[in-house]
């Protein structure tokens, strides 16, 4: 048995120390969402010189972009549902949280991209109550982080899968 080991079960050992960390971490981007105020070494921009061609390395280099920014947002989700679903869930399970997931992901790009122009009035609309949008999303991130960190989340979490059937 290794050292991680406490109590039996390695998937589960630093579960609530996770659980705190991750919270508290939620909690802090939901303040700087919201507007907190952030040291000026955080708030430096970093660029790299790219040259701006035309050929086909430009896409590549813009995809590789776009997902090194999109892998805080979508790596830990994704590590959350594969771990789950090797952990315990069976194939089916699995596939479904990969399914929903993906739908998460894909549809809204999908349907911004079908709806372009009137998605422009929305944008607009958007961005004229945008302290509004950003101080409840931060809102909303501290909560669920407090949730976390409390470990309320999981209670909750555990109460509804009892509603729905489908529990992992």
């Amino acid at each position: 048995m290794s050292a991680w080991v406490v109590n039996g079960d390695p998937r589960v050992d630093h579960r609530r120390a996770l659980e705190i960390v991750a919270g508290i971490f939620i909690v802090f981007a939901g303040l700087v969402f919201a507007g907190a105020q952030l040291p000026l070494t955080l708030l430096r921009e970093k660029k790299l010189p790219l040259p701006r061609g035309k050929g086909p390395l430009t896409p590549v280099l813009a995809g590789v972009a776009f997902s090194i920014g999109w892998t805080p947002c979508v790596g830990p989700t994704l590590a959350a549902i594969l771990a789950l679903t090797a952990g315990g869930a069976n194939a089916s399970q699995g596939a479904a949280l990969l399914a929903v997931y993906s739908l998460g992901l894909g549809v809204p790009f999908l349907v911004f991209g079908l709806v372009f122009t009137r998605a422009l009035a929305v944008t607009r609309a958007v961005r004229r109550h945008y302290r509004t949008v950003a101080l409840s999303s931060g809102a909303m991130l501290v909560v669920f982080g407090v949730l976390l960190a409390t470990g309320e989340l999981t209670e909750i979490t555990s109460r509804l899968a009892r509603f729905t059937g489908f529990e992992l």
